[in-house]
């Protein structure tokens, strides 16, 4: 068989276009890189990498950990920096969102234990066909759009399941407030226990910013073993969390195998928020939302089913606002107003829950429909890893 050896493919006529090649073989078509491993469709390991679907809500002042500016990426916090986590309509060219942290109370101090970070978990069963742990793991590579307010370097690791096998990176804002793209490629794990199967926690990573000293022995391109997230990354960043405005933004995150990054996978909007109710569903909020027909169990509860619109990862459980008269039952030619629901019974495709408080007086058996009524009323379900 013979070989062709070629740098590039043109059309006599033009320079505009052609097929490129480099040094290691891997192939470009006017100028878009062809994935260097894997499928040509599907290859986002990440949900909701463009940051278009936030069902608890698009901003949160003061925010806590555990909060989700955007489904999927929840913020973290160990710092007495008061930090507002919203989703933004400032994005980059072929974006509609991004996610962002901005500084409302500074912590001119980053303690040995302070770290602020957004946390990305991704789902055993996604990462079956990476091979991280044994002699066949494959290199991955994560691209993502950033915009910072200060230039720098800037932490970035990835880590298994526990943190007990990281990998610590970093990555450079060269001009302040400026969108810039950025890629990471790191070599297959083989080495650790990595969870590879099932609905845990598969692989974690994390945007992260403001790192303490506990946080920042790690050295940059290698995996290596640790122990209680020690030596996450090579650097603590930038003082973002020291002064009142800085801010911080990603989005168009993408992971997928192979070493080099291909254009983001942009997915319709109702395949992102179909994999997001995987994770949280937000089944109604605000008045006068209907959202189960029900039953009167005895003349004070009121049983209700609510079904999922997609699989979730495991039986949720519920998230509900409670408060006087928040919920409305409405039965045989009356309306009834109750305070609370709570959760029965859950699997993955669906809830029983039971409506109670002091306004309930139906007729056993009688049939229901509930609704809101309050606009601070919601009910949602949350099975995140």
């Amino acid at each position: 068989m013979s070989t062709i050896k070629v740098n590039s493919i043109k059309n006599t006529s033009t320079d505009d276009g052609g097929i490129a090649i480099d040094n290691s073989g891997h192939v470009q078509v006017d100028g878009v890189q062809l994935p260097t491993a894997g499928a040509l469709s599907n290859r986002n390991l990440v949900v909701n990498g463009g940051m278009r679907v936030a069902q608890r809500g698009t901003s949160f002042a003061d925010a806590t950990s555990d909060t989700y500016a955007a489904d999927r990426w929840e913020y973290e916090r160990s710092t007495s920096a008061v930090v507002t986590v919203s989703q933004e309509t400032d994005a980059p060219p072929g974006y509609k969102n991004s996610i962002k942290a901005e500084i409302t109370t500074a912590d001119t101090s980053t303690a040995a234990t302070a770290f602020t970070q957004f946390l990305y978990k991704i789902e055993a069963n996604d990462i079956s066909h990476l091979a991280y742990g044994t002699a066949d793991a494959k290199t991955c590579t994560i691209s993502f759009w950033a915009k910072h307010s200060l230039a720098g370097t800037y932490p970035f690791s990835v880590q298994n399941h526990n943190g007990t096998r990281v990998f610590p990176s970093s990555y450079t804002i060269n001009t302040a407030n400026t969108w810039e793209y950025k890629t990471i490629t790191f070599a297959g794990d083989t080495g650790g226990t990595w969870t590879t199967n099932g609905t845990e926690t598969g692989m974690r990573f994390i945007l992260c910013w403001n790192m303490g000293s506990n946080f920042t022995g790690g050295t940059a391109g290698a995996w290596a073993a640790t122990t209680g997230y020690a030596d996450l990354t090579p650097t603590t960043g930038p003082d973002i969390n020291g002064t009142v405005g800085n801010t911080v933004q990603w989005s168009g995150v993408q992971l997928e195998v192979g070493s080099k990054a291909t254009p983001f996978e942009h997915r319709s909007y109702g395949d992102d928020l179909a994999k997001c109710q995987r994770y949280y569903y937000k089944h109604v909020e605000n008045i006068g939302k209907n959202y189960a027909n029900a039953t009167y169990y005895t003349s004070t509860l009121i049983a209700a089913h609510i079904s999922f619109p997609t699989t979730m990862r495991v039986a949720p459980s519920l998230e509900v606002e409670s408060g006087t008269n928040y919920y409305r039952a409405f039965r045989n030619g009356a309306a009834d107003d109750f305070d609370n629901m709570t959760i029965v019974r859950a699997h993955v495709n669906g809830a029983a829950l039971d409506a109670s408080g002091t306004g309930a007086s139906g007729t056993a058996g009688h049939g229901a429909v509930l609704a809101t009524q309050n606009a601070n009323s919601f009910i949602a379900f949350t099975a995140e890893l």
